[in-house]
């Protein structure tokens, strides 16, 4: 998988990046599937699963200026809304020309 050059302007940490590319590439993204990206593949220990909703807190204040939601999908886990998502991975995920 290639790595996503997420807009400076956003200002997201190195593991809020790892949410959003998570986000990006599901429809649904499970509060496990996040922690997966942010701990098991650097093999870090793991946090607590409250983390998770720590990093979607601050992600959505930074991202609200841009008109990026990310909505609580109840007892599952997190998504960006279909339309914004679309938008974002036709932006940020699209191959630059040769």
């Amino acid at each position: 998988m290639r790595s996503i050059l997420y807009p400076v302007e956003w200002g997201l940490s190195p593991s809020e990046q790892k949410v959003m590319g998570v986000l990006l590439t599901r429809e649904m993204a499970t509060k496990d599937a996040l922690m997966a990206a942010l701990y098991t593949a650097n093999g870090r220990d793991e946090a607590e699963l409250k983390i998770v909703d720590v990093f979607i807190c601050k992600m959505r204040k930074k991202l609200k200026p841009f008109a990026i939601s990310i909505t609580t999908v109840w007892a599952q886990g997190y998504a960006l809304p279909p339309d914004i998502r679309r938008t974002l991975r036709a932006k940020l995920l699209e191959k630059p020309a040769a």
